[in-house]
């Protein structure tokens, strides 16, 4: 994987992030995410949240190019320092038997395996499509876990992973997040 260039943010972190529930931070993140629907392309984005800082990670090139985006993921956060990670944008779910759905939204994992998902269907033109209430997923209250998403933190400390990301330039801290 090495030689890959991702775009990476580096963000503020507000001081009462700790203090804030699930449901509060997990909101936070899927506004921004509806906020950005419409505006054209909404790859995903990685979150890496550290005590001081959020790195945004642009991750389309390094899952693309991977054999097992999973491994790339948990690497991800295995990070020294990383106390929960998100996934946000646009996503295709897909179920046996089923037409695949079109989603926007926020997949959200802590570092003791608790995570939180909520999203939003789009039409195939990237728009929002009207709906009463955002899907709320909570491991909190006995869900299963979405397919594909998650385990993250388990897997990088089961297999060792560490990504090393390199700058490529000096960092700069471009907005306050959550």
């Amino acid at each position: 994987m090495s030689g890959i260039q991702v775009r990476v943010s580096i963000a503020r972190r507000q001081p009462d992030f700790g203090a804030a529930d699930d449901d509060v931070f997990g909101r936070g993140l899927v506004d921004r995410v509806i906020r950005a629907v419409g505006r054209g392309p909404l790859p995903p984005a990685v979150f890496l949240f550290r005590p001081d800082d959020v790195q945004i990670v642009y991750a389309a090139p390094l899952l693309a190019a991977a054999r097992d985006p999973h491994r790339v993921l948990a690497s991800l956060a295995g990070q020294p320092g990383v106390d929960a990670m998100a996934i946000l944008g646009r996503f295709t779910q897909r179920q046996k038997g089923a037409e695949p759905r079109l989603l926007a939204g926020a997949f959200i994992e802590w570092t003791d395996g608790r995570w939180w998902a909520s999203w939003r269907p789009v039409d195939k033109d990237g728009r929002l499509v009207p709906t009463d209430e955002d899907e709320v997923l909570r491991a909190v209250d006995g869900q299963a876990r979405p397919g594909g998403l998650g385990g993250w933190f388990t897997r990088a400390r089961f297999e060792g992973l560490r990504a090393e990301l390199t700058p490529v330039r000096p960092a700069h801290v471009d907005e306050v997040v959550n």
